[in-house]
């Protein structure tokens, strides 16, 4: 029997705009004027099959809605061309001798970051705190539960646009002076080390600069995003632990980001090629599936009983709808109650002024959710590229995943061991097997909302993680230590 509000969408009242609750609250006409498509089948059935594909605007205003860059677009264009079995990890050989390289950064990193942590850690967190307050009142006055953030409202206006920025004012110059040391510090340790010990040098160092390119520049910080994303992860996880998070944002991230994750100076970058794929939700009908999964992502405000799962993950992405004038907005993932990593992310059920298109890198994409970027220029996240989350089709390789949740992510890194190994602290081989160890989680959390926690017990199902393709381990039910 299905869940009640979480089985197919047999009448609006499922999926509709629930507003913060501010009784009277004006809405200007573009706000009133736009549409937030809850339900796939439904933006299916209005803009037709496939309408990702279907071009109706210039290339300039696309990109301007879309978040995207003539550079970014011309490489993944011809990524696509090359036709690539993309449920299929890249062939990556791990280079030992680089683990010289390993030992440099990971030295240099504690000489630098202890410190810092030392002297901006309290810092930060106090300065940090009264924001975090302010976002959990508010977010205290908002309907449960809450799927967009009007932020046409005057409470938005005043609480969070106008005295959320007064708050942020003296973190954000803490943050402005953490990332000014951070390439002080890159800098002094990383030219020198590139002339007197690197293999690549100079040659090297400017093959490196070609594979950042693509992603050098993207359309910036937008502070509206990152206070409505706050909004959604006070809720999930507290206003302490954000506060904590944010902290280890500014103090951590950065640095993994330039000095160690992509650094040309130290290290020969290239494009690395990974794919995550869950085991198959074929069990489900694909738009619930795909309704579900964005419900559980980007709805503001959840319902208590879905928070409660979800503040237990060890990844908790938040990916608000965008506003109704672009179809990107900023995303916040809350990682491991450390830090929290900001994106950039297109949505693909979504319509700016009639346009739908969006380009799809995967070749096995039963129907896309999300393009998630991860620009060079933004500095809290710690990796470097082009990332989409899509429901697949398994196909060529993996079939037998049908309509799983596929996570494709094309990034900046080196052949060191540091950065390509799946047991390192770092790198694209470390996060390749974390996303295998975490859908199984995130695909539960799509039964249990389509059907119920029961039905999602008995079906759990984890992958052998490895490179290459991660099979399914054939065995069904979640072990009783984890119930």
């Amino acid at each position: 029997m299905l869940k009640p509000g979480y089985g197919p969408a047999s009448s609006p009242r499922d999926f509709q705009r629930v507003p913060i609750s501010e009784e009277g609250a004006e809405s200007n006409s573009e706000q009133e004027d736009h549409e937030l498509h809850l339900v796939a089948e439904d933006f299916l059935a209005k803009c037709g099959e496939a309408p990702w594909e279907r071009a109706t605007i210039d290339e300039e205003a696309r990109m301007d809605i879309n978040g995207e860059t003539e550079a970014q677009m011309d490489h993944v264009n011809t990524e696509k061309s090359r036709g690539v079995d993309s449920t299929v990890d890249q062939t990556w050989a791990i280079d030992n001798d680089l683990a010289g390289a390993d030992r440099f950064v990971m030295i240099m990193s504690a000489i630098w970051i202890i410190p810092k942590s030392l002297v901006f850690g309290l810092p930060l967190f106090l300065t940090l705190l009264p924001w975090y307050i302010l976002a959990k009142v508010y977010q205290c006055r908002m309907d449960i539960p809450t799927d967009e953030v009007r932020r046409d409202s005057c409470g938005f206006i005043i609480c969070i646009e106008c005295l959320g920025r007064l708050f942020l004012f003296i973190p954000r110059i803490l943050m402005a002076l953490c990332l000014f040391l951070d390439f002080f510090f890159y800098y002094l340790f990383s030219v020198p080390y590139c002339m007197l010990c690197s293999r690549h040098r100079w040659t090297g160092y400017k093959r490196s600069q070609k594979a950042i390119e693509h992603y050098r520049t993207g359309p910036g910080m937008r502070w509206s995003d990152i206070m409505v994303c706050t909004l959604g992860q006070v809720h999930r996880n507290g206003f302490l632990e954000c506060a904590k998070c944010f902290t280890g944002t500014v103090l951590l991230l950065p640095w993994i980001k330039y000095f160690i994750n992509a650094n040309p100076f130290v290290y020969e970058l290239e494009e690395r090629f990974v794919q995550q794929i869950s085991t198959s939700l074929d069990d489900l009908a694909l738009h619930d599936v795909h309704d579900v999964s964005r419900r559980i992502i980007s709805r503001s405000i959840q319902d208590d009983d879905l928070i409660h799962h979800e503040h237990l993950w060890s990844f908790i992405p938040h990916y608000p709808y965008p506003p109704p004038d672009r179809r990107w907005a900023m995303g916040m993932q809350h990682v491991g109650k450390y830090f929290q990593l900001l994106t950039h992310v297109t949505h693909a059920v979504a319509e700016v002024g009639g346009s739908t298109e969006q380009f799809i890198l995967s070749n096995s994409v039963a129907m896309p959710v999300y393009r998630v970027m991860l620009w060079y220029n933004n500095p809290y996240h710690f990796f470097t590229g082009f990332v989409e989350a899509s429901l697949s089709n398994g196909l060529p390789s993996q079939a037998d995943k049908k309509h799983g949740g596929e996570h494709p992510m094309w990034l900046v890194s080196s052949h060191s061991p540091l950065l390509s190994g799946r047991e390192s602290m770092t790198g694209v081989g470390m996060i390749d097997a974390f996303f295998d160890f975490w859908l199984p989680t995130f695909v539960d959390g799509v039964r249990e909302q389509v059907v119920d926690q029961a039905y999602a017990d008995a079906n759990h199902e984890e992958v052998t993680s490895k490179d290459g393709v991660s099979r399914p381990t054939g065995k069904k039910g979640l072990p009783s230590k984890q119930k």
